[in-house]
C-alpha cells in the first residue's frame, strides 16, 4: 500500500466530513487507506463516521489522550509506505497526494514532507515551512525581530520567511496539519513523543527525522486549505502557556543544559510579557472611555472656572482660592464618575439616558456634599451646575455618535452580505431547497457554468460582493483553492458547499442545516424607510441652503446646486436616487428622481449592462439606509449641482 492517511478528530464533525470527502477524491486512483481517531468528541463525529463512512477504520477513544498518542494509535496499524498526519480542518486538492508521493518516490533521502497551506480566507500560512526553534531562533520570534526583518536569514529562521513560498525547499520543521513521512524513516526515529499532549510534537518528530539521517522538505507544487483555529483558540492566555510549556519540554530533551536554561528563561519571559500585554489591552479597552469622560469634565470645569472668574465673580481682579482645583475638583470628578458607574454608563448595553442619569446623580451628590462643607470651603454652585451641563452635552453628543457608528457598522455587517455562488444549476436548486444560507445572506448572484478569474473579479467589484460560495459540483477542489488564493487581496469570506451535502463550511465558521433563506425584503418598500428618506432630504436641503454661500463658488454647477436644493426641499426630487435605466423594474419601490444616483462612485457605471443596472438598483432598494445616503452625499458634494 502506498499511503496511509491518519486524521485525529476532536469536536469538528463537519470539517472532518469535508476533509474525508476531499481525501477520498484524492486517493481515487491510488492504493491508499484512511484511518480516523476520535478523541472522545462530544458532537456526533463518531455517529457520522458510522453512517457516512462505514468503510473507513475509526478508532473511538473513550477519553482524550492527546494528539500524539492518538496519531500513534493509528500509525501502529497503518499499512502504507508513507504515513500522512492530516488535520480534520483541511481540504486537499484532487492531485495533492499523488504529487507528494511521486516526489517522495523520486527523492529517497526525504523522510518528511510538508506542503503549502492557505487559511479559510485564502491567506498563505507561514507555518507551512519552519526552522528549528533553537534558543536564538525562538528569541528572535518571541521578541518580534523575525516579523521586523522577515527576509533576513538570521532573524527570519522561525518561519524561513526569506525562502520563496512558491518554490520547494529543504526545511527543518514540518507542520502537524499536513505531515507526510516515509515509514522507513519512522522505523529509525520512532513515532510521536507522547509526552507532548498538544503542540511541539511535530517539531520534535521533524528534528528526530533529521537526526536519523533523512531530510525534511517544503513542497510548493501543490497546496491545501487549513482552516486553522476551530479546535483551539490561539489568542488565549491558556494557549500561550500550553504552547510554551511544550517548547520547554523540547528544549530539555534536545538542547545542552546551558542552552536549555537560556531557552527556558526566554520562554518564561515571553509568557509573562504576553500576559502583561493581554492585561494591559483589557485595561485600556475597559477604562479608556471613563478616562476620556473624566478628562472632559476636568477641562470643562477649569474652562468654566476661568471664564466665570474673569467675567462674573472677579471682574475687578482676584481669583478663586487655590484649594478649589487642588482639593475640591478631584473630589467633584470622583463623585461624577461614581454617578456614571452606578448608572451603568459603561455597561455594554448602555443607553444615552443612562449617561445623563449618571451625570445628574453625580451632580446631586456633589451639591449635597457641597451643602455640608464649612462656609470657608464653599466656592460657587454655578461652577458645579455649569460643568454638569457641559458634561451632559458631552455625554449626549458622544453617546449619540457611538450609537450611530455602531448602527452603521451593524448595517454594513448585516445588511450588506452579498454572496456570489459558483455552482451548477442543479446544486444551486439544492442550496435553495435545503435552505442552507442564513437570513443575512438574502441576496446572491449565481455563476452557473462559464467563468474566469477576470469575470469573477468584475462581478465582485460591480455588485460589492463580500462572500463567495464555491460548490464542487462546478469547481474541483484544486480550482477552489487556486481561486481563494487569487481572490484573497479582495478581503472576502469564502464558503464551500460539497455536492449532495447539507452544510456549508468556510472562513473559520460552520453553517449548519437549519439556517434559513427568507424572502428578500426591500428597505425602501417600507413606509418607515421612505419617511426617513424624505426627512433626511428635507433636513439636508435646509442645511445646504444655510451654508450655500460657502459652497456656491466651490460647486461644479453652482446655479444648478441652488435649483436642486429647492427641488428636493419641495419634494419634487430626492438627493440620492436610482441608476438611470431604460425600462422600469417592477420590483423597485417608487421614489423621486435622484439628483445623483447611488452608484455614482462606480467609475464604470455608464458602461454597465441594463441587467446589471437593474440588479444594482435592486440592491440599493434592499439595503438602503439614511447613514449610507448621508455618506454618499458628503462624498459627492461637488456634484450636487448636476442636472439629473
Amino acid at each position: 500500500m502506498k499511503l496511509s492517511i491518519i486524521i485525529v478528530n476532536y469536536n469538528v464533525r463537519h470539517f472532518l466530513e469535508q476533509a474525508i470527502y476531499a481525501a477520498e477524491k484524492a486517493i481515487k486512483n491510488m492504493d491508499a487507506e484512511i484511518l480516523v481517531v476520535d478523541n472522545n468528541s462530544q458532537d456526533d463525529s463518531v455517529e457520522m463516521m458510522e453512517t457516512v463512512f462505514p468503510h473507513i477504520t475509526c478508532i473511538a477513544n473513550k477519553d482524550n489522550p492527546g494528539f500524539s498518542k492518538a496519531n500513534n494509535q493509528a500509525m501502529k496499524i497503518a499499512k502504507g509506505e508513507y504515513f500522512l498526519l492530516l488535520n480534520p480542518d483541511t481540504l486537499v486538492a484532487e492531485d495533492t497526494f499523488e504529487k507528494c508521493c511521486d516526489y517522495l518516490d523520486k527523492h529517497p533521502k526525504v523522510g518528511g514532507l510538508g506542503i503549502k497551506m492557505i487559511d479559510g480566507k485564502g491567506i498563505y500560512l507561514p507555518e507551512s515551512k519552519r526552522g528549528l526553534p533553537s534558543p536564538m531562533v525562538a528569541f528572535y520570534k518571541i521578541f518580534g525581530l523575525s516579523a521586523i526583518f522577515p527576509k533576513s536569514k538570521k532573524f527570519g529562521k522561525y518561519h524561513l520567511s526569506y525562502l520563496d513560498k512558491n518554490e520547494n525547499h529543504q526545511i527543518e520543521v514540518l507542520s502537524g496539519a499536513f505531515m507526510m513521512m516515509r515509514k522507513t524513516a519512522l522505523d529509525k526515529c520512532g513515532l510521536l513523543d507522547e509526552d507532548f499532549f498538544m503542540y511541539g510534537e511535530d517539531i520534535d518528530l521533524s528534528y528526530r527525522i533529521e537526526l536519523a539521517g533523512f531530510e525534511n522538505v517544503y513542497f510548493a507544487d501543490s497546496q491545501i486549505i487549513h482552516y486553522k483555529g476551530e479546535s483551539t483558540k490561539k489568542g488565549s492566555i491558556n494557549y500561550v502557556f500550553v504552547f510554551y510549556k511544550a517548547m520547554i519540554l523540547f528544549a530539555k530533551k534536545h538542547f545542552q543544559k546551558t542552552n536549555s536554561f537560556l531557552f527556558q528563561w526566554a520562554i518564561y519571559l515571553a509568557i509573562y510579557l504576553r500576559a502583561f500585554l493581554a492585561l494591559a489591552k483589557r485595561f485600556f479597552q475597559k477604562f479608556t472611555l471613563p478616562i476620556i469622560d473624566a478628562s472632559v469634565l476636568t477641562l470643562s470645569f477649569v474652562f468654566i472656572k476661568n471664564y466665570w472668574e474673569a467675567n462674573h465673580l472677579y471682574i475687578l481682579g482676584g481669583e478663586y482660592p487655590s484649594f478649589l482645583l487642588q482639593n475640591m475638583l478631584p473630589m467633584y470628578i470622583g463623585i461624577w464618575m461614581l454617578g456614571l458607574f452606578f448608572s451603568r454608563t459603561y455597561h455594554k448595553t448602555e443607553k444615552i439616558i443612562s449617561s445623563l442619569r449618571g451625570i445628574a446623580m453625580g451632580s446631586i451628590g456633589i451639591l449635597v456634599f457641597y451643602s455640608l462643607l464649612p462656609e470657608s470651603l464653599r466656592t460657587s454652585r454655578a461652577l458645579i451646575l455649569l460643568t454638569s451641563l457641559a458634561g451632559g452635552v458631552w455625554l449626549f453628543l458622544s453617546r449619540t455618535f457611538f450609537q450611530l457608528r455602531n448602527q452603521h457598522k451593524n448595517h454594513l455587517k448585516q445588511g450588506k452580505n452579498r454572496i456570489l455562488i459558483l455552482s451548477t444549476a442543479d446544486d444551486y436548486k439544492q442550496i435553495l431547497q435545503k435552505k442552507l444560507l442564513s437570513e443575512e445572506q438574502s441576496y446572491h448572484k449565481v455563476i452557473h457554468e462559464k467563468w474566469s478569474v477576470k469575470h469573477i473579479k468584475n462581478t465582485i467589484n460591480t455588485f460589492q460582493i463580500n462572500q463567495v460560495l464555491f460548490s464542487n459540483s462546478l469547481l474541483s477542489h484544486k480550482e477552489i483553492i487556486a481561486l481563494m488564493e487569487a481572490l484573497q487581496p479582495l478581503d472576502l469570506e469564502f464558503k464551500i458547499k460539497l455536492q449532495e451535502k447539507d452544510f456549508i463550511l468556510g472562513s473559520n465558521s460552520i453553517h449548519r442545516q437549519g439556517d434559513v433563506i427568507t424572502d428578500m425584503k426591500l428597505n425602501l418598500a417600507q413606509k418607515e424607510k421612505q419617511s426617513q428618506k424624505r426627512q433626511l432630504d428635507f433636513v439636508l436641503s435646509l442645511v445646504l441652503l444655510l451654508i450655500s454661500p460657502l459652497l456656491f463658488l466651490w460647486m461644479n454647477h453652482p446655479v444648478g446646486f441652488i435649483k436642486n436644493i429647492f427641488f428636493v426641499l419641495f419634494g419634487d426630487k430626492t438627493w440620492i436616487g436610482y441608476l438611470p435605466q431604460e425600462e422600469t423594474d417592477p420590483r423597485l419601490p417608487k421614489i423621486k428622481e435622484g439628483i445623483i444616483h447611488h452608484a455614482i462612485a462606480n467609475e464604470n457605471w455608464q458602461t454597465l449592462k441594463p441587467e446589471e443596472k437593474k440588479e444594482l438598483n435592486f440592491l440599493y432598494a434592499k439595503d438602503n439606509s439614511s447613514e449610507e445616503d448621508f455618506s454618499l452625499l458628503l462624498k459627492n458634494l461637488k456634484k450636487l449641482g448636476t442636472e439629473s
